[in-house]
Formats: C-alpha cells, structure tokens, sequence
C-alpha cells in the first residue's frame, strides 16, 4: 500500500519539478531575472541548512504556546502562497502572463488552506516548486551534499532525538500542509504480516467487511522535496541522471514499506531514499563507464 500509493505523488512530485526547471534552463534571460530577485547566482547549502534547523525549533516552540498555533497557520499559508506562485509562474514561463497564472493559482490554494481543503494536493504543489527553484541553485554536487547531510540529520532527529517525530504529530493534528497522509482502509494494517495482508486484500475484493478509515501513513514535505530537489538539479546535466535518481528514489521507497511492515515505527526516511538513490547514481554511472569502453 505504501509503495503504491507514495510511488504515484513522487512520481507526481517529480513531474511537477521538473517542468519549471527544465523551462529555467531553456530560456536563460528570464532566468537571470529571477536570479536577480531571489537574490544571487547561488543558494548558500549552510544558510539552508540551518534554515531548516532553526524553522523546526522555532514550530516546535510555536506548538506549546497559546497564539502558537494561528501563527503556524498564517506561516503554512506563505509557504503554500509563495510556492505555488512559483511553481505555476515558472510551469508557464513562456507565457507572458505566467506571473498572473501563478498569482491566481497560489491565492486559490490559500483559500483552499484557510478552509482545511486539498491538504494533500496542495502540499504536493508546494513541494514541486520549492524543489524546482532549489534544484536549479544547487548544482549536482551541492546536491548530492545536501542530501547527505539531511540523512544525517533526519536519522538524529527521529532516532536520537525524536523532536521530528513530535514535530509531525502535531502538524498531523493541527492538519497542516507540511505533510503528506495516505489513509488505512479497515482490513489494512502495517503491523500485519505479509501473507495476513494478501489474504484481507482479498477479503476486502470479496466484499468482506466495509472498508472503514482507521489509520494512516504520512510523509513529510522533505522526504519528497529532497529527491525532486535532485533530479532538478542533474537535470542541467542530462535527464538521464534524473531519470537515474527517480528509480534509486522508488527503489529507495520500496525498501522503506518492507522496513515499516517489520519493524512497526517511525523511520527517518531521507537516509533510505537516499541509499537508492546514490546507488542508482553509481549503478548508472558504472554503466555509462562500460559502453564508452565497448
């Protein structure tokens, strides 16, 4: 279930990163242009980094204060606003009315918020164009660093210090778009075995039961932002690394629904993605070696 429900959004995820940096790469003066108004050639991997550090002190801060709440709320509805404008804005970057689109579309999606609608879809959304615009200012190799240092890090904070696995549930309360849930259905459970699945899958077919929610799956935004981020970034130096690290994520995915079915608890799940994705990257790199010597 995981696999096959995750696997659709990263392939979703991917698509929609994909597209804007592709057109970033392609028309050069627009891109210059908005360079020149997020401020420089590159993005500082230490700024960034520490970024993320100080923003999940500071939510969790937020969380146990009394206004706390309202003003994680006024903050997810920037994200979702400047994201999304980007996002669209670049998607159409030929257009002359590009710009328009995404103000249009990013004031929908923040109406959509302000109601608690479309958490999934909009999250995705948001994702794609942060990924999208940090894919294009990291070069492949501050990429590949990043991600090594996120590994790390998400390994310490689920693992050491667990302040990420407090941080998603209240997100997950408070129904933000920070994260991604994919529901249970009521024959369904990641604490079954295997074969215990296949047989209330088969259950479920026969009509067995009434498929009631009664729990989820949820991803945060990072585990999806950090792949795309990469793909975007190799794509400046072919697809096919892209295309490379797409497989080593979803190879990457399926490991991580076996490690869940058995080991039943939260895992940090960067550094596993990650592993499949490097492993592609060198898998596909040795290959290209091979038919150049042939």
């Amino acid at each position: 279930m995981i696999f096959k429900e995750f696997s659709k959004l990263f392939l979703i995820v991917f698509i929609l990163s994909l597209v804007p940096t592709y057109n970033l790469i392609s028309y050069g003066e627009k891109a210059s242009l908005i360079r020149e108004e997020i401020g420089g050639e590159q993005i500082s991997l230490v700024e960034v980094f520490l970024y993320i550090v100080v923003s999940t002190v500071v939510l969790l801060f937020l969380f146990k204060t009394k206004f706390g709440k309202l003003v994680i709320k006024l903050l997810e509805l920037l994200m979702v606003f400047f994201s999304i404008f980007f996002l669209v804005s670049l998607w159409f970057l030929p257009l002359e009315i590009n710009e328009e689109l995404g103000f249009i579309a990013s004031s929908l999606a923040v109406l959509a918020r302000i109601k608690n609608m479309f958490r999934n879809e909009i999250a995705i959304l948001a994702i794609g164009g942060v990924a999208s615009l940090m894919g294009f200012f990291f070069s492949p190799s501050q990429s590949l660093l990043f991600l090594a240092i996120l590994a790390i890090y998400d390994y310490i904070a689920v693992f050491k210090t667990k302040h990420m696995i407090e941080l998603a549930k209240n997100i997950s309360k408070e129904d933000l778009s920070f994260l991604v849930r994919k529901s249970y259905a009521k024959n369904y459970s990641p604490r079954l075995k295997e074969k215990e699945i296949e047989r209330k899958r088969e259950g479920l077919r026969k009509g067995e039961g009434k498929r009631k929610v009664i729990g989820f799956v949820e991803m945060g935004g990072g585990d999806f932002l950090v792949p795309a981020m990469l793909a975007s970034s190799f794509l400046k130096i072919g697809f096919f690394y892209s295309f490379l690290i797409i497989i080593g994520t979803l190879a990457g995915l399926f490991v991580l629904e076996r490690l869940l079915l058995r080991l039943r608890r939260p895992l940090p799940a960067i550094p596993i993605l990650g592993g499949g994705i490097f492993l592609s990257l060198t898998l596909g790199y040795l290959i290209s070696l091979l038919l150049k010597l042939i």
